[in-house]
């Protein structure tokens, strides 16, 4: 068998390795059990504190400034929720309803001075 053959089959199959495994790893990410949630601060002023109560936890992020973002996961098995509670530097706090969610959702929480506007959407849309 010609040298070169064998080097070109031996590349073959590490490049056929490579891609097959990168495609079992990517679609096996998209049944991970987490939620992801986006908070954005349109308030008009800064938040303190945030807390994000969720069936598995909890979750705390503080100093959001005005027009920020910060982005948070949580672990969820199956069908789950989740509730914000968040003081804004003035002192003034704010609540969300409570948000039902299940693994592989992203959503958006935009935090407005009187309310939180919640937006779904499914993982890779």
């Amino acid at each position: 068998m010609n040298p070169w053959s064998k080097l070109f089959g031996i590349l073959f199959l590490i490049a056929t390795g490579f891609v097959v495994g990168y495609h079992m790893a990517e679609s096996s990410y998209a049944h991970t059990p987490v939620v992801t949630v986006k908070l954005v601060n349109a308030s008009g002023k800064g938040i303190r504190t945030l807390h994000l109560a969720h069936d598995q936890g909890s979750l705390d992020v503080n100093d959001i400034a005005n027009g920020a973002s910060k982005i948070v996961s949580f672990y969820a098995p199956g069908e789950s929720s989740y509730k914000i509670d968040l003081t804004f530097d003035d002192d003034h706090d704010l609540e969300s309803g409570k948000r039902f969610v299940e693994r592989g959702l992203n959503a958006t929480e935009t935090i407005k001075e009187l309310e939180i506007t919640p937006d779904f959407k499914a993982l890779g849309h």
